[in-house]
C-alpha cells in the first residue's frame, strides 16, 4: 500500500510516517491489497490534531476522520 502523508500548518511527527504505514498495512491490506493508495492529511486547530484518511482502491473510496486532542503533549482520541 502506498501511503502519502501531508501536514497543514504543522510538522509531521518524526516517527509518525513509519507508524502509520505499518498500522495501515496490517489493518487494510487484507481488504484492499498492495494496489491501494492511502493519503493522510494532518492539520492542527487550537489544541486538536485532525487526521483525515482517504484510501483509494479501484473504484472504492474510503474516508475516515479522527480528531485527537493534544493535552500536555499526550494525544487523546476523541
Amino acid at each position: 500500500m502506498k501511503v502519502t502523508i501531508t501536514a497543514k500548518k504543522m510538522q509531521v511527527p518524526q516517527n509518525f510516517p513509519e507508524y502509520a504505514e505499518n498500522k495501515l498495512n496490517s489493518k487494510l491490506s487484507k481488504f484492499f491489497g498492495d494496489e491501494a493508495e492511502a493519503k493522510i492529511t494532518m492539520s492542527e486547530y487550537k489544541n486538536q490534531i485532525i487526521l483525515e484518511l482517504t484510501v483509494k482502491y479501484n473504484r472504492i473510496l474510503l474516508l475516515k476522520k479522527h480528531i485527537l486532542i493534544l493535552l500536555k503533549n499526550r494525544l487523546i482520541m476523541k
